[in-house]
């Protein structure tokens, strides 16, 4: 059996913490303190902010540390015009290539299990299972390159759920909703619809972040 290293530890639990606690925004990470906390050395902690680093989730500041990059109204907007672009363009593709039904049965599945967490699912838990939704429909395309590009913003994609999540009591309740109007569009292959429930649902997550 494998024995995490230290820098696989730091890199579970920073992740973990960054991913969950929409606050952390705008702080810096404190290397020693996670690192008395994990009992391992600074080293594996610097490397796993590296990686970190790699997926936006810090930025590594000369002489200052790890920042947590705080969650601006323009940097929202920007992400979420990517995915509106990439979103769009994925439902066009997947009625012109007849694989809409197909498409959709993998997405609503990912809906099944946002369901299931409703009411003992965690933020977080909740927040990757929407991710997995919105995944589906860029994997179904094939296209590697498209894959990778989505995937550049797939981590700050869950830090903004879960913002939107802690602004609302009843989000989780209108995720669903705005989910399943664009599963049951793209099975019926309605793409004037299903390109509208795309972007009615960015911009209600846009809506609640961006004043």
């Amino acid at each position: 059996m494998r024995t995490s290293s230290g820098r696989d530890k730091a890199y579970e639990h920073l992740r973990r913490l960054l991913l969950g606690d929409a606050a952390l925004a705008g702080t810096f990470i404190n290397e020693q303190e996670v690192a008395s906390e994990l009992g391992i050395s600074r080293t594996p902690v610097r490397e796993a902010l590296l990686l970190l680093s790699a997926e936006n989730l810090v930025q590594l500041v000369p002489n200052r540390g790890a920042l947590v990059p705080p969650l601006t109204p323009e940097l929202i907007s920007n992400i979420l015009e990517v995915r509106t672009v990439l979103e769009t363009w994925a439902v066009r593709e997947a009625v012109a290539r007849g694989i809409a039904k197909k498409t959709a049965a993998a997405m609503r599945q990912c809906l099944d299990e946002q369901r299931r967490l409703i009411d003992g699912g965690t933020f977080p838990e909740f927040i990757a299972a929407d991710r997995d939704f919105h995944t589906q429909l860029i994997r179904a395309m094939g296209n590697p390159v498209l894959e990778q590009l989505y995937e550049s913003v797939r981590a700050r994609h869950v830090v903004i759920g879960v913002s939107a999540l802690e602004r609302s009591s009843h989000r989780r309740e209108d995720v669903l909703t705005e989910h399943a109007a664009i599963v049951d569009a793209l099975e019926e292959g309605d793409l004037g619809r299903v390109e509208k429930a795309v972007a009615h649902h960015l911009d209600a997550t846009r809506s609640m972040l961006v004043i």
